[in-house]
This record gives C-alpha cells, sequence and structure tokens, in this order.
C-alpha cells in the first residue's frame, strides 16, 4: 500500500489537544508517538540587563519521551532520536522601557540556531517575543531558551502557560 499525504514525504501527522487548564486531557497515543514536550514558567524569573540568560523552565504541560528537563535547573531538551524537529517557544518581558529590545535564542549545543527581537515602543508594556522553525537535529544534541534585554536594570520574564513556553516536536525523520 502507497503512503499519501504528509506520511508519503516522511513527515509525522500533527494533533489539535485541548489542554488540561480548558477542561480536556492529553493523550500520549493520540501525539507524536516518538518524542515532543511543552514546557513553561510557572514563575516569574530575573532576567539581568545586557546578560544571556538561560531560561529555567519549571512546569510541563507534557513530556512523551522524557527528555525535557523542566526542574528548573538543566531546562533544556535532549534529542534521543535524529530528525526533523518544528521548535517554538515564546517569552514575555515584563515592563520594558520604550525603545528597550528582548531577544530570544534557541541554542543547539552552544550556538544559536534561531533568533527572535523585540522592541517596545510603549514605557511600561510587557514584551513578547517569538521564535519558531523546523531544524534537522541528531542524537544527542540539547536545546535551551536563552533571553537578553537591555532595559538597564532586572526584568522578570513572565509566567504561566501563554506568556513563556518552550515546545519541540518531532515531524519527520
Amino acid at each position: 500500500m502507497q503512503q499519501q499525504g504528509i506520511q508519503a514525504r516522511g513527515m509525522l501527522p500533527v494533533h489539535t489537544h485541548v489542554t488540561p487548564e480548558q477542561g480536556g486531557q492529553i493523550n500520549n497515543d493520540d501525539l507524536f508517538q516518538s518524542c515532543g514536550f511543552f514546557g513553561y514558567r510557572n514563575g516569574a524569573q530575573a532576567i539581568p540587563t545586557g546578560v544571556q540568560t538561560k531560561v529555567l523552565w519549571d512546569r510541563e504541560l507534557f513530556d512523551i519521551a522524557d527528555d525535557f528537563d523542566a526542574d528548573g535547573v538543566d531546562s533544556d531538551f535532549l534529542v534521543r532520536t535524529t530528525g526533523y524537529y518544528e521548535i517554538a517557544t515564546s517569552i514575555m518581558f515584563g515592563a520594558l522601557a520604550d525603545a528597550s529590545y528582548g531577544l530570544v535564542h534557541v541554542f543547539l549545543d552552544a550556538g544559536s540556531i534561531l533568533l527572535a527581537q523585540s522592541q517596545s515602543g510603549i514605557a511600561g508594556a510587557d514584551l513578547c517575543a517569538h521564535v519558531a522553525g523546523k531544524r534537522y537535529l541528531n542524537l544527542g544534541a540539547r536545546l535551551t531558551v536563552v533571553v537578553e534585554h537591555n532595559h538597564g536594570g532586572n526584568r522578570n520574564i513572565c509566567e504561566n502557560i501563554n506568556a513563556s513556553f518552550f515546545c519541540v516536536f518531532k515531524v519527520g525523520e
């Protein structure tokens, strides 16, 4: 039998779910069979000005293959199977000054592979920076999220599942 659609191109199917916070349940049997996770900040994290700082994720919505450390210390994703991965992160910086910027990097081992910058246009407003992309990742690689800003003092990364999160899913071989 010949495969059709995305599976014929070596891609895995994507499923949409209602989160537990919305009254639904995560069914790992319906998600990607190999790996994927969704991690987020449950509490604020102070980020000093002008310093690249690793985001310390402290909660998981789900982690299919136990390859994400949401322990508030390591906070990285370990690639356990080589393939194509969809990577996305969103960071909300709290109350930046006018003309301040926030940078979000996704690091593969020691080098930045995805980068987004947002600039504040309103003094005291929260600023959100998003980055997403698909990359081919090899077995044993580690992904982390690193942020920085130029506000002139410590700023918090806003907490909650919708404000600051990191997710990675394997989408192809």
